[in-house]
């Protein structure tokens, strides 16, 4: 007989990232933020599941890669559009996508 080598805390850990791996499923194909999301210039994977960017503890700026806007970040989780024109374009400010 093997013996269950999983601790109580791995299950109860695996059983959570499953759930919110879910729930953010649910919530990209149902999008119930979907106004807020488009002001925000996001796309909907960005706006779902992009939203626990990693990056270093630094301030960072970066120029808008369309009209050049520099633009300041307090990581190095930085976007790749300003505001303005993710919204003008209809795309997202993050990864470059069509917003829908």
């Amino acid at each position: 007989m093997v013996k269950d080598s999983y601790s109580k805390d791995t299950k109860y850990f695996n059983k959570r990232i499953i759930e919110k791996q879910t729930e953010k499923l649910l919530r990209y194909y149902s999008d119930p933020d979907k106004k807020a999301r488009k002001e925000q210039g996001l796309c909907k994977f960005c706006y779902y599941y992009n939203c626990d960017r990693i990056g270093g503890c630094a301030i960072t700026i970066k120029n808008c890669e369309n009209c050049g806007t520099e633009m300041s970040f307090g990581s190095t989780a930085t976007d790749m559009y300003c505001l303005d024109c993710a919204i003008e374009n209809g795309i997202c400010k993050q990864c470059g996508q069509k917003i829908d």
